[in-house]
């Protein structure tokens, strides 16, 4: 299922308000919070959140379809951000879209070191989510009725990074090194995306030049063209090519079909991509990285090599993408 952000505006409101309705209103019928349920608050309560100068309210996208929102509020401290509301509308609960928007939005606004939230602490089962996300709690709780009470958590997102390079559970333990390469490496390029809009993602600096977007495609589909060719020993077919065919080889065709989307786009590709990555990874033994094949010209290759390559080219890029946004600073 592709996840996406949509930015929420005011025509929005009614559709936004009414699957929060219905979202929490089963919570409602279950705790009796009638001054406090997101159920019970009106249509004019999300109209202000959206005209809100602090507020970036995304309406969570799943296969073209809306499927829940959520709102993410700049606080007075520089760099916190508190998520409220969050919520997924009854037809897609249950599906893992709270887990990809949080890790979205994280990844959105990159930048920001502290995101804090709050949950009924009767919900165990999202308090179980914000905790395997690395949030903790703050120790401040709040009881609202007989029947539940807020508990309120945190987290700083230095987290995010792991700077120790060590065998990742659940893959052979050199596939657990190279998988926690390619963790950081990625942690490390989005982090130097929080922040960006659309047209910076769009920008040329030359005419001749590869925008930000562009280039972050292009990492993506390095990761794919070598999923196929160790994973599955062949090239990419035509409709792989079709999609990934500008972005692999940038230049013109890239200046002119990459463009117009927002960041989240380009998290949500990176990320579709990297999940096949590690699902593949987890059914490979050691022996695997060393399986030799040869290119065209009789060169010998192993996988090893391949996935290495697809570090070096994300750093390369990343690396580009630096220069950049130096070079949009000093245009501002």
């Amino acid at each position: 299922m592709r996840i996406t952000f949509q930015t929420a505006k005011v025509k929005d409101a009614a559709a936004i308000h009414a699957l929060q309705v219905a979202a929490f209103t089963p919570l409602l019928k279950k705790y009796e919070d009638y001054n406090t349920s997101p159920a019970t608050e009106t249509l004019e309560r999300t109209v202000r959140r959206l005209k809100n100068p602090d507020s970036f309210y995304f309406m969570i996208i799943a296969d073209g379809e809306l499927a829940g929102a959520l709102n993410v509020v700049r606080k007075e401290t520089a760099g916190s951000l508190w998520i409220s509301p969050i919520f997924i509308g009854p037809k897609y609960q249950g599906r893992g879209i709270a887990q990809r928007a949080i890790l979205l939005a994280e990844q959105k606004f990159a930048n920001n070191r502290t995101w804090e939230l709050a949950t009924l602490a009767e919900e165990t089962g999202n308090c179980y989510l914000y905790e395997k996300l690395g949030y903790n709690r703050t120790g401040r709780i709040e009881k609202i009725n007989e029947r539940t009470t807020l508990v309120y958590y945190k987290k700083e997102m230095e987290q995010m990074i792991d700077f120790v390079i060590k065998a990742q559970k659940g893959y052979a333990d050199k596939i657990g090194e190279l998988v926690s390469m390619l963790e950081h490496a990625r942690a490390v390029t989005i982090w130097e995306l929080g922040g960006l809009s659309q047209e910076d993602l769009d920008h040329l600096s030359a005419r001749d030049s590869n925008s930000i977007g562009a280039l972050l495609l292009h990492i993506a589909s390095i990761e794919k063209v070598h999923q196929v060719i160790s994973f599955e020993k062949r090239d990419l077919n035509e409709d792989e090519l079709k999609k990934w065919g500008s972005a692999l080889e940038l230049g013109d065709k890239a200046r002119s079909d990459i463009k117009g989307q927002p960041l989240e786009y380009y998290l949500e590709e990176l990320a579709e991509v990297r999940r096949e990555t590690l699902k593949q990874l987890k059914t490979k033994d050691e022996a695997w990285l060393f399986e030799e094949n040869s290119w065209p010209n009789d060169v010998a290759y192993n996988n090893y090599y391949l996935w290495f390559h697809v570090l070096e080219d994300e750093i390369s890029h990343r690396g580009q993408i630096r220069m950049l946004k130096r070079k949009m600073k000093h245009r501002r």
